[in-house]
């Protein structure tokens, strides 16, 4: 995977915020491998919803080196579809419809710890998940944020 849109999920956004190593890592060596981090922003509403406001400071850290995708009309109507086919046969929600619409609508992979509530979609859409090896990176990483990061901001 190299040059390529990786859409975070909001429990992997959850997960960085709470400073969990692993995730931070596989971040990184997704960064490293040239792959473009995003959220939608729907994600970030999630964000917002949970956090203390202890926190609010490690949330914009975390969001701003993020691309932050849109839900464009376009995007609305296909997660609009997708609730119609898997919402009562798989019990996909309406954020995750929306999130989901926008990695397909972008082509990117969706970096998930859950991969069931996206399971019922796959393919088309791409998923990353916790399951699949570990990728190839150099032996030292740099953490998530660092300025020596080669996360980018799509834009």
């Amino acid at each position: 995977m190299t040059d390529g849109l990786c859409l975070l999920d909001s429990d992997v956004l959850i997960e960085c915020l709470k400073n969990r190593q692993a995730t931070l890592a596989r971040i990184d060596r997704l960064a490293i491998q040239g792959m473009h981090l995003a959220c939608s922003v729907i994600s970030r509403a999630e964000l917002v919803a949970g956090i203390r406001a202890d926190e609010h400071q490690r949330m914009q850290e975390l969001l701003t080196p993020l691309a932050s995708l849109p839900v464009t009309e376009d995007i609305a109507d296909s997660a609009g579809e997708l609730l119609k086919h898997f919402a009562k046969s798989y019990g996909l929600l309406e954020a995750d419809s929306m999130i989901a619409a926008t990695a397909l609508h972008h082509q990117a992979v969706l970096f998930t710890l859950n991969r069931k509530h996206f399971a019922p979609l796959s393919p088309p859409l791409r998923l990353l998940s916790w399951e699949e090896p570990p990728l190839q990176v150099a032996e030292q990483a740099p953490r998530y944020g660092h300025k020596r990061s080669k996360i980018k901001k799509r834009g």
